[in-house]
């Protein structure tokens, strides 16, 4: 079953997030900080993750390399209104191939 973390410091956003993941019978934890997430992931068991690029003072460049450590071979969805270039969010997991960049 897919367990999936949320980071999303748009709380509209994350509300939309948490909607449709409801409708769908997915299970989820929305989270709207960066300290919440990273507890969470020590408690619960992932398989995806999807994530804010920035946040207030900071972006999630830690939080995922810090998820992709504790699971190797999950999926990462990075959110952002901004362009990021596909080198440098490729270089946050251990497998290119399992990060995957969305432009809000």
């Amino acid at each position: 079953m897919n367990n999936i973390l949320i980071v999303e410091d748009d709380s509209a956003l994350l509300e939309s997030f948490s909607e449709i993941f409801l409708l769908k019978g997915l299970q989820f934890k929305p989270v709207t900080e960066i300290e919440a997430a990273l507890k969470l992931i020590k408690e619960h068991t992932f398989n995806t993750l999807i994530s804010d690029y920035h946040f207030r003072d900071t972006t999630s460049q830690h939080l995922i390399r810090t998820f992709t450590e504790v699971f190797p071979e999950s999926l990462v969805i990075l959110l952002s209104g901004d362009s990021i270039d596909e080198d440098t969010y490729k270089n946050f997991h251990h497998n290119p191939e399992l990060i995957h960049f969305m432009q809000k």
